[in-house]
């Protein structure tokens, strides 16, 4: 997990949910998945929408620079439309 991360008690049903799918087989093939999935479920959690922008998500989660530009490094909705593919099947 990387150190932008700071997960809420593991006593959270929310949080207990967040872990559970994290560990799946699924993603543990995928651990750039994984982390996004983890950094948008504990955001939620939180309830800090401020730090689920494409460009916060760029910089937390795949390491972009904070004025990289989300129109030239698509990164964010790629990996997004991945995680969306992973849990429509």
């Amino acid at each position: 997990m990387s150190a932008s991360v700071q997960p809420v008690p593991d006593t959270d049903e929310w949080w207990q949910a967040t872990r559970k799918a994290a560990s799946s087989v699924t993603f543990q093939r995928s651990p750039r998945l994984r982390e996004l999935l983890v950094y948008i479920c504990d955001k939620a959690i939180q309830n800090r929408p401020e730090d689920l922008r494409e460009q916060q998500i760029g910089c937390a989660i795949f390491g972009r620079k904070p004025d990289y530009s989300p129109g030239e490094d698509n990164i964010v909705r790629v990996e997004m439309r991945q995680l969306r593919i992973l849990f429509n099947d």
